[in-house]
């Protein structure tokens, strides 16, 4: 039998407004957010956005299902 795999309609994803909230707790809730989009890359869904703050830009990749921050790094 073909084992039947997890598709986004049944996989719960945060929102774009919790992702945006967990990238500027990195940043003691500052920020801006300059751009978001929601990523589908080898079986992994997430969130990529550029923040400012301070002059400062930063690109953050945040886990759509988890909310875990996969990547956080100063431009």
């Amino acid at each position: 039998p073909i084992k039947k795999q997890k598709t986004a309609k049944t996989t719960k994803l945060i929102t774009k407004q919790k992702a945006i909230e967990l990238a500027k707790a990195k940043l003691n809730g500052k920020g801006k957010v300059t751009d978001i989009e929601l990523e589908h890359d080898d079986n992994l869904r997430y969130y990529e956005m550029e923040l400012t703050h301070d002059k400062k830009e930063y690109d953050v990749k945040i886990h759509a299902v988890t909310g875990k921050i996969l990547k956080f790094e100063r431009d």
